[in-house]
């Protein structure tokens, strides 16, 4: 694209007419400009700013508003008064009726085409007077308390578009869009309904060798004036989300620039195009930028992207001034490719070609959180490389969670359940390694995360190869303690036994007898709602200390797409109408 081009990307519209057209969003777009500008068009996702259409004139945008006095001193007091009447009944009548805030929205617009000439803060009153009188203005500034400042942050970054373009009027194109949107989609949907993780990962320190590619690392500093362009695959689908960011490992703040998501093209995990046309801005208590402290998460306002289920979603950041250190957050096992631009490339199409580069890695974005009826829960899995996914195809989706997804969707009656990967490669139970230890992020992992119905622990080979004294006992009672705190929650657990690693730098015949009797409680002292035997559904039938051949990725120990194939199947899934009331929290 020349650098002489500018682009404003328009809340919540669309790139296909088609779409548009069929949409509640589109038809009350098409009815609202057709009074704007005496005919029926779109206003367009994308305005490339040099052959934009010139506004209406203020004489034009206030045709609708004949009965207003252009010059009343109390303009929006009078304006209500005619449009409403004075008796409660009608007022009541309008209150639901779309096309009283369209009629305020041409007064703003009236008020916009006087005010941009001269000062920015001239516009201020006039939004506060059209959020005190528009009954959709206070109904979303009762659900959505940031309503506010998000329109007057709409309003100034066309402010700046207008101030550089010479286009005056420009910021009454995201008014507009603004009023469409919040009277098509700014309420929940559904309305009883709740959050629930649809995708996370487990936010663990970028070790030197799984820090992002040069020239994207400097000695002091990682994505300076940086775009990162990563692929999510969702679990079930949702007309809203939200997007979690994570600093936890940050030693430095985090200063998010901008942010952006999309639906990916062609469905595709580690894509580096997104589908034009769904790109929406993220935005922070109603800002596009955050600075999120060390040690600490951001979660995004809702927004209305709908997703079906399975879903893989294209989440851009841009950096303008890097994070100032090595020490950031990611999760280097993504076995998803993603994508490195220098530049603010936030929505672009397609970021291949030019300095771009990828890798394997995830960075900062640690859940998608769903708007979802009330049926719908998550399972989440606490593990380590073999529930991560080592040995799975990049790019692939065939991790034994991913495999279970499939399962659950084919399946009606566990389609309402998220499967949510929390694992990380060379994770334990004991013992810091790759990320804090089990039972130390229980609660930030699983118990924090909103929406969980399930629990499911699989985690305990690295404690036993690593040969800690009295794995065997301390991994019990490790067990029963996240149990307890687990049940606190009146959640069930599930249990899973751990595969065998003949053949491995872990095996020993200590080790190999640590396992058997660690297996040997999992099955059966009860204190698990459930037991997962992945032991029995991979090991070699002809010799139990070892992986079936066919599943052995090739180190004894992890497993390839078909050993993944098999530990989904043995997982029951009556498991989950079972356990639907939870359990008793008391131990």
């Amino acid at each position: 694209m020349p650098s002489s081009t500018r682009e404003l990307t328009v809340l919540g519209a669309h790139n296909n007419p088609e779409v548009l057209e069929n949409s509640s969003a589109g038809i009350e777009e098409k009815r609202v400009m057709e009074a704007y500008y005496g005919q029926p068009t779109f206003l367009q996702p994308v305005i490339t700013l040099p052959s934009i259409p010139p506004p209406p004139t203020p004489t034009k945008m206030a045709s609708g508003l004949s009965a207003c006095p252009p010059e009343s001193k109390d303009r929006h007091k009078r304006f209500l008064d005619i449009s409403c009447g004075s008796d409660k009944e009608t007022n009541v009548h309008y209150a639901t009726d779309p096309a009283y805030d369209n009629h305020l929205c041409f007064l703003i617009f009236q008020e916009i085409n006087r005010s941009l000439q001269n000062t920015f803060q001239n516009v201020h009153p006039t939004i506060n007077a059209w959020i005190r009188l528009s009954s959709t203005a206070r109904a979303a500034s009762r659900k959505w308390p940031v309503f506010a400042d998000l329109l007057r942050t709409i309003l100034r970054d066309t402010w700046d578009y207008s101030s550089v373009m010479g286009i005056p009027l420009l910021g009454i194109f995201a008014v507009l869009r603004l009023c469409v949107l919040l009277v098509n989609g700014i309420t929940p949907d559904p309305p009883q309904g709740h959050w629930v993780d649809t995708w996370a990962s487990m936010p663990q320190l970028a070790e030197t060798e799984n820090l992002p590619p040069g020239p994207f690392t400097q000695p002091t500093v990682v994505f300076n004036d940086a775009t990162i362009r990563q692929t999510l695959h969702l679990s079930t689908g949702a007309k809203q989300i939200r997007i979690r960011f994570s600093n936890a490992f940050g030693t430095t703040d985090l200063p998010v620039t901008a942010a952006a998501v999309a639906l990916s093209a062609d469905n595709k995990p580690g894509s580096s195009a997104i589908v034009s046309w769904s790109v929406q801005n993220i935005t922070f208590s109603g800002n596009s930028s955050i600075i999120i402290p060390n040690g600490s998460l951001a979660v995004s306002d809702p927004i209305a992207l709908e997703v079906k289920p399975q879903t893989m979603i294209t989440v851009d950041l841009y950096l303008a001034n890097g994070q100032q250190s090595n020490d950031i957050t990611s999760h280097p096992g993504s076995r998803t490719t993603s994508w490195f631009s220098p530049g603010n490339h936030i929505g672009v199409q397609d970021l291949a070609g030019g300095s771009t580069l990828n890798a394997d890695h995830w960075y900062f974005v640690s859940a998608v959180e769903a708007w979802s009826p009330p049926e719908t829960r998550s399972l989440v899995v606490v593990g380590d490389s073999i529930t991560d996914g080592h040995g799975s195809t990049t790019n692939g989706n065939d991790r034994w969670p991913d495999q279970l997804l499939a399962r659950t969707q084919a399946n009606a009656s566990t389609s309402t359940i998220a499967v949510v990967n929390q694992a990380a490669g060379g994770n334990r139970i004991l013992a810091d390694e790759a990320g804090p230890n089990a039972i130390g992020r229980i609660d930030r992992d699983v118990l924090s995360h909103p929406g969980v119905g399930y629990v499911v622990i699989y985690e305990g080979v690295n404690d036993i190869g690593t040969g800690v004294p009295n794995a065997a006992d301390r991994l019990i009672q490790a067990y029963q303690q996240i149990i307890t705190r687990v049940h606190t929650s009146g959640l069930p657990i599930f249990g899973a036994t751990i595969t065998p690693f003949f053949g491995n730098g872990y095996f020993t015949t200590e080790n190999e007898a640590v396992r058997t009797r660690v297996n040997e409680w999992i099955r059966s002292s009860g204190k698990f709602d459930a037991v997962i035997d992945f032991d029995a559904a991979t090991r070699d039938p002809s010799n139990g200390q070892r992986l079936n051949p066919a599943f052995d990725v090739g180190d004894g120990l992890h497993l390839n797409p078909g050993g993944y194939k098999a530990m989904a199947e043995a997982f029951d899934l009556s498991l989950f109408e079972q356990f639907a009331s939870g359990v008793s929290g008391f131990q």
